[in-house]
């Protein structure tokens, strides 16, 4: 998905969140590895981010 598509069409139904740290990807990038784990399958380190927040109990 592009970025014009994403705003035309994702964006306005997306809630952007007003308290708490901002976000360190664009909206747009969480959205198409979404996509990409929805059309793929694939396992979450497999997707294409350098820092995943994993925190262990």
């Amino acid at each position: 998905m592009t970025l014009e598509q994403f705003e035309t069409f994702a964006l306005p139904h997306l809630h952007i969140g007003t308290r708490g740290p901002q976000l360190k990807l664009f909206l747009f990038k969480i959205f198409n590895y979404i996509l990409k784990f929805l059309y793929l399958g694939c396992q979450q380190k497999e997707l294409p981010i350098r820092h995943w927040s994993i925190t262990r109990i």
